[in-house]
């Protein structure tokens, strides 16, 4: 969460070079639905390595404190597994899920056979992830030009019940974003 996102993303918006030379590829920044004070921001990289080093630095901490940054931030880094992004044609809400599997390749399977069902529901695109740090924690995000849709897909029992058939186990975390924008460098 932020104290000002204008503030802050003025402020993000001055270390690009900062990212580039720690190896990011690209940024894409999300603003929370529920709470436009949350930011999700998305930093590919080919490079685990320097992606753990970056989150490391202490004057990346004292910039994003600078910036209007409260608390602690979560930071996820994990390995792109699959999936198929939507190009945006206009405005694109996600869905960041955060889940514990039982099996994730498995988790993965299932959620590449949910494509047709996905379509249907108003999921325009969708990305997998596996954590750098534990193979049983997995990331799936849902992209939609429909709040509504997105938002009814995430409350639906057929929803709940495919998580549990693809090893989900408990509740996702999950985070319902905007895009704000996507530039690769």
């Amino acid at each position: 969460d932020v104290k000002d996102f204008d503030a802050w993303k003025t402020a993000f918006d001055g270390g690009r070079d900062v990212r580039k030379t720690a190896g990011m590829l690209g940024e894409g920044v999300m603003r929370g639905v529920d709470n436009d004070k949350t930011v999700a921001v998305y930093l590919p990289s080919a490079d685990a390595a320097k992606v753990t080093a970056f989150f490391a630095d202490p004057t990346l901490k004292a910039r994003m404190k600078e910036s209007g940054v409260k608390g602690k931030p979560t930071m996820y880094v994990f390995n792109t597994a699959g999936g198929k992004m939507a190009k945006a044609t206009g405005p694109l809400f996600g869905a960041i899920l955060q889940v514990n599997v039982k099996d994730f390749a498995a988790f993965k399977t299932a959620i590449e056979a949910q494509d047709a069902a996905l379509t249907t529901a108003g999921i325009l695109g969708y990305g997998i992830g596996q954590s750098s740090d534990t193979a049983t924690v997995g990331y799936l995000y849902l992209q939609a030009d429909d709040l509504a849709k997105l938002k009814t897909y995430l409350a639906a029992k057929e929803t709940k019940t495919a998580m549990k058939d693809a090893g989900v186990k408990g509740q996702p975390k999950t985070t319902v974003v905007q895009e704000t924008g996507m530039t690769m460098y």
